[in-house]
């Protein structure tokens, strides 16, 4: 039998060491995932649904639809195919959000940062074909494919952050769902101040890091 006195001291480190592993599984964990669940409002704050692109963008020869991701025919994504893109891009440095199988906004963001890198059209869709794309590499495309419209979820995902930006005090002109040059221009001086690397795309880092300066803005007009 061990002395009350020591007794006690081991129920006290058991104690601690409990505390200590609930800290790690379940608080700090928690953080992360309540700053990522965050960026949702970022896309459901765009105004209004997005914009339907002209008929012959969504058609061919026999009419079938053509509005899913790099012209392939739209379908509701396989959860695990939204899983396997999710945990490729964060592989290769995009903050994609939680590899969880469900299309965040920041997931969005981070399927457009890769196209924008690839010289892809800006999709927003963690499609089968870009998981292949990922996985067994796609040199950088000619700068014509980048260069054309976005389609409607990068579009909303793009006005969502126009409006946040001006929201935070990065002025961004006409909020149309287009990266323009005042779009660009406003996202690389956020970028700059908020300690990314300046580069004038929608990124999952960006929409984390203009929750997080929303948040601020909201904590600080709360205490004033």
């Amino acid at each position: 039998m061990l002395p009350r006195r020591a007794k006690i001291v081991l129920c006290a480190c058991a104690a601690a060491s409990a505390g200590v592993w609930w800290n790690v599984m379940h608080l700090q964990q928690g953080t992360r995932a309540d700053a990522l669940a965050r960026t949702q409002r970022l896309g459901e704050a765009a105004s209004g649904p997005a914009p339907t692109p002209p008929a012959a963008e969504r058609a061919g020869p026999a009419g079938a639809a053509h509005d899913g991701p790099h012209g392939a025919p739209r379908s509701e994504p396989d959860p695990d195919v939204v899983r396997a893109v999710q945990r490729e891009l964060s592989q290769r440095g995009y903050e994609s959000g939680p590899a969880d199988g469900l299309i965040h906004p920041v997931t969005r963001a981070a399927v457009m940062a890769y196209e924008h890198d690839h010289g892809l059209r800006l999709s927003g869709e963690p499609s089968e074909s870009l998981l292949k794309a990922i996985v067994f590499g796609l040199p950088a495309a000619s700068g014509s494919n980048a260069a054309r419209d976005p389609l409607p979820a990068a579009v909303s995902i793009i006005r969502s952050v126009q409006q946040s930006l001006a929201g935070v005090g990065y002025p961004v002109g006409t909020i149309d769902g287009r990266l323009g040059e005042e779009t660009v221009r406003a996202i690389r001086r956020f970028e700059a101040q908020h300690r990314i690397q300046p580069s004038g795309r929608i990124s999952g880092t960006l929409l984390v890091k203009l929750t997080e300066a929303a948040v601020r803005q909201q904590r600080r007009a709360v205490a004033n």
